[in-house]
């Protein structure tokens, strides 16, 4: 789906622009658990999904991250492209955390037994690490500290090694 609009502005903690969706739209794409992929202006693609906004509305929040990086505003408008998410996990799994789970069947195993979105946790956070070295050591952290979680009751601040 394709379309042209300005960017919300609302205040969050996450950020303070947001990709605005009617019913309409909402109701085309599926509704609200749906995962996506979104390019706006032809910038690079990234996973998201459409949160709901009073009576059928619905936004995709865009981090402080991607508003600085890519010097977006409420004032101009922007060309939006999104597609479903066709992925296993709903957003790219990096190489460090796939050979984690190449070299670990029981780390493996318990991380697809999480939920969609703790799984998409556990990779974000993974992936946001800029130096592989880094990367590939926190992969086997969280992996061995979800190992360590009792089943059923997984918290994802532990596994993050957060608390």
């Amino acid at each position: 789906m394709k379309f042209k609009l300005q960017l919300s502005e609302e205040k969050t903690m996450f950020g303070n622009l947001q990709i605005p969706f009617t019913a309409v739209q909402v109701k085309k794409i599926g509704g609200f658990k749906v995962r996506l992929l979104c390019k706006i202006n032809g910038l690079e693609v990234f996973p998201c999904a459409v949160m709901p906004k009073g009576e059928y509305e619905g936004f995709i929040m865009l981090s402080k991250e991607k508003i600085k990086k890519w010097k977006l505003n409420s004032e101009e408008i922007y060309n939006v492209e999104i597609e479903k998410d066709e992925s296993e996990y709903g957003m790219p799994l990096c190489e460090e955390l796939q050979e984690v789970f190449n070299q670990d069947p029981i780390g493996k195993k318990r991380f697809d037994e999480l939920s969609p979105g703790k799984q998409r946790n556990i990779i974000y956070y993974t992936s946001k690490i800029k130096s592989p070295a880094l990367r590939a050591e926190r992969a086997w952290l969280f992996i061995n500290n979800l190992k360590n979680e009792v089943k059923g009751k997984e918290r994802v601040p532990y596994i993050l090694g957060l608390k």
